[in-house]
């Protein structure tokens, strides 16, 4: 959820492997970041700072931490 517009997405995935779980979220942020920037004409940069999770096993890897 976005803390700001509280603009929710959700997306089925097939598995829980850590590698579909970290490609989903890589696809997530780059997606959030240019929605926030159509918003305001990319005049301002805005990037993902924060991701919240449950911490489940899929979301707790090498991967992720970094």
């Amino acid at each position: 959820m976005d803390g700001y517009s509280r603009f929710v997405k959700v997306h089925m995935l097939k598995d829980k492997s850590s590698e579909a779980v970290n490609n989903y979220l890589k696809e997530y942020v780059l997606w959030a970041e240019r929605q926030a920037g159509r918003m305001i004409k990319r005049v301002i940069t805005y990037t993902v700072k924060q991701v919240l999770t449950d911490k489940g096993g899929e979301f707790v890897n090498e991967a992720m931490e970094a």
